[in-house]
């Protein structure tokens, strides 16, 4: 690994230095997509709106909530 921001010297303590900063970068993305998880999980239990297609039938609304189309709806049923 070649950092252009951090001056890592070639020794055996740049070793070390590389690893804690690799072990660091790979906690922090683990911990990233945890959370990440989490928060989609609380917004489906909460019936909010994650991202991607919306279903036939249904509308998001300003509160990010599912509401059935009016429009549609009647199609799927």
């Amino acid at each position: 690994m070649i950092s252009a921001t951090e001056n890592i010297s070639e020794g055996s303590e740049g070793i070390l230095l590389e690893s804690v900063f690799e072990g660091m970068a790979e906690y922090y993305s683990a911990e990233l997509a945890e959370k990440v998880g989490r928060g989609m999980t609380e917004n489906a239990l909460k019936c909010k709106f994650n991202g991607g297609t919306v279903p036939i039938g249904y509308t998001i609304n300003k509160d990010q909530l599912f509401e059935v189309d009016p429009v549609k709806a009647p199609y799927v049923v």
